[in-house]
């Protein structure tokens, strides 16, 4: 992380204001319309990711969470990969 956050910084920021506003099941709701739409999805949910980031431990969005959280995932998602980078500082 040279210039800003990650893709995956972004994603667990997401999911937790997603988990604090309580907003989750609305979420999920989301994405089983988009899952009968479209099919099924290769990427992690934010409802996935919220519980992917708890099983890491991670408390905060700081500069080691996208590696906890790349242990959590494993080789259970290929397509949640921090290639990319945001120039966000």
């Amino acid at each position: 992380m040279r210039n800003g956050l990650t893709v995956t910084m972004v994603a667990l920021a997401l999911a937790d204001l997603m988990e604090r506003s309580g907003t989750g099941s609305d979420f999920a709701a989301v994405d089983r319309l988009l899952s009968v739409l479209a099919g099924s999805r290769e990427d992690v949910s934010l409802a996935q990711l919220s519980e992917l980031r708890k099983e890491a431990g991670i408390k905060a969005i700081a500069e080691n969470a996208p590696t906890a959280l790349h242990g959590a995932i494993g080789d259970g998602c290929r397509s949640l990969t921090d290639r990319y980078c945001l120039g966000i500082s």
